[in-house]
């Protein structure tokens, strides 16, 4: 009879279990990683039709700061950047990622690889960085990236390097 109880218990946990809604921890991690690998289709999934992202760092003299309103714009600017920059992917590596309620912040790189002319060269931009977003019914309706413009590391990798 105990073993009948406990089944319907284990039962009863993994229905639960199963429908129990992902954290803002994990959307936003999916989605962070999405950006990461400039898959911003996939990235757009995960956005509120009414997101705001905002790059308060941009630099002005490059035309920042960097906002948009809604997904439609905000996906239109990153794939904008990735046709016109040739990006291969952002790269981003955090040492540090935390949730409180419905607010997770990652901390740490954007090592950013771009395609060049020569065919046996692409170009590395890294700067340290701060992403903050915000995650509601699922979907991340804000993001605000922190990024040290003023101290990139920046080098042109052979290929052989890769």
């Amino acid at each position: 009879m105990k073993l009948k109880g406990l089944f319907y218990f284990l039962l009863l946990f993994l229905v639960f279990a199963a429908n129990a809604e992902p954290s803002a921890k994990q959307i936003a991690q999916r989605y962070m990683q999405h950006y990461s690998n400039a898959n911003f289709q996939d990235m757009a999934t995960l956005m509120d039709p009414n997101i705001r992202f905002e790059d308060l760092t941009f630099p002005v003299n490059q035309g920042g700061p960097a906002i948009y309103e809604g997904k439609t714009s905000l996906i239109g600017a990153l794939e904008d950047f990735k046709q016109t920059s040739k990006l291969i992917r952002l790269g981003f590596e955090f040492e540090s990622i935390y949730a409180s309620e419905n607010i997770v912040t990652f901390i740490g790189r954007v090592n950013s690889l771009y395609a060049t002319s020569a065919e046996n060269q692409t170009y590395q931009w890294q700067a340290r960085q701060v992403s903050v977003i915000q995650v509601k019914n699922n979907l991340v309706i804000s993001h605000s990236d922190y990024v040290d413009y003023a101290n990139p590391s920046e080098k042109i990798i052979e290929k052989n390097e890769r």
